[in-house]
């Protein structure tokens, strides 16, 4: 029986092939290991002297085993290929000597030599790649349902608002002011990756040009939080809506009215329910409308009725918010 440490290149072979970025590993026909290379070592954390002589399919899991014999038989007796991928489309998975799984990348060759048929993987560990592949994967898969879910509110918005006005010129400035604010918001999502928005920011966003001089008619109060994605563009509408119609008609018409927001978390047996309370005072006498309006419409459609309550109080219109997080 042939030494497992001898090979069929001999040492300048040997002493190049150490020098080889990829791994190289070489078996005979009964697919024995002859040859393996130091980046191969390195790969699969197996000294050269450990294996040689023993199976290839020591460098494979277990489930493998059966369905490789099959197919390096095929190669082997081929006639018409000396050489392909392997795997023919389908992932290879290499076994490291600590038991750890990872995906290969490997061509495989036959030639002759000395009368013997000898089979010569050249692979690579492609963990890293496929790491970065699957979180292309996730971050696309993650875009295409954040455009999904960004047109819809768009679409939802042209038709409400399409349906709400006058004129084409009403038309055209509510878009233009609601499509502002849902633009605020995506850029808002953007400079964190599209996790979230930060509720403060959005507040001040929407509320920024309704400002005083002294910058005292409205007033933030809540801890820090992040508003997902799923509820960031809803209550950015909500939150606008709320903003315009105070400067129109509510407190913020008035130079003494003042919009109080306050919100707070609680936590649920299903998770973190944020609770936003929007309470104006100091502006006009409120009257509850005739008849449904379309800016509460709007708002209850974004927020859902179930998670949201107007309440038009004489001395100040207020809206209150649950949003489970």
């Amino acid at each position: 029986m042939e030494d497992a440490e001898e090979t069929p290149l001999g040492p300048v072979a040997d002493e190049l092939l150490s020098l080889v970025a990829d791994g190289v590993i070489a078996t005979d026909e009964r697919g024995s290991i002859i040859l393996f290379n130091k980046s191969a070592e390195e790969t699969f954390g197996y000294k050269a002297g450990e294996v040689l002589g023993k199976s290839i399919d020591i460098l494979l899991p277990a489930r493998f085993h059966s369905s490789h014999q099959v197919h390096i038989q095929k190669f082997s007796s081929s006639i018409s290929r000396h050489s392909r991928s392997m795997g023919d489309g389908r992932d290879v998975i290499g076994l490291k000597k600590s038991g750890e799984e990872f995906p290969i990348e490997a061509g495989l060759t036959r030639h002759d030599l000395a009368g013997r048929t000898i089979l010569t993987v050249v692979l690579r560990d492609i963990s890293e790649r496929k790491q970065i592949e699957e979180a292309r994967r996730l971050v696309t898969h993650e875009i295409s349902h954040r455009l999904k879910n960004l047109m819809t509110v768009v679409n939802s918005v042209v038709s409400l608002t399409a349906r709400a006005s006058e004129s084409v010129e009403t038309c055209e400035n509510l878009l233009l002011e609601r499509l502002g604010a849902i633009g605020r918001t995506v850029d808002l999502m953007l400079l964190d990756d599209w996790s979230g928005a930060d509720l403060g920011d959005l507040l001040k966003a929407e509320l920024a040009p309704y400002r005083d001089y002294r910058g005292e008619n409205y007033r933030l109060s809540g801890p820090k939080v992040k508003i997902p994605p799923q509820w960031a563009l809803s209550l950015t509408l909500a939150l606008h809506e709320l903003a315009t119609n105070a400067f129109k008609y509510g407190a913020l018409s008035r130079p003494s009215g003042v919009v109080q927001i306050e919100w707070r978390i609680s936590q649920q047996p299903k998770g973190s329910m944020l609770q936003l309370d929007w309470v104006e005072s100091g502006g006009p006498l409120v009257n509850p409308p005739d008849r449904r309006g379309f800016g509460s419409d709007l708002i209850e459609r974004c927020m859902g009725r179930s998670k949201t309550r107007l309440s038009y109080n004489p001395l100040g219109f207020a809206a209150h918010f649950q949003v489970m997080l």
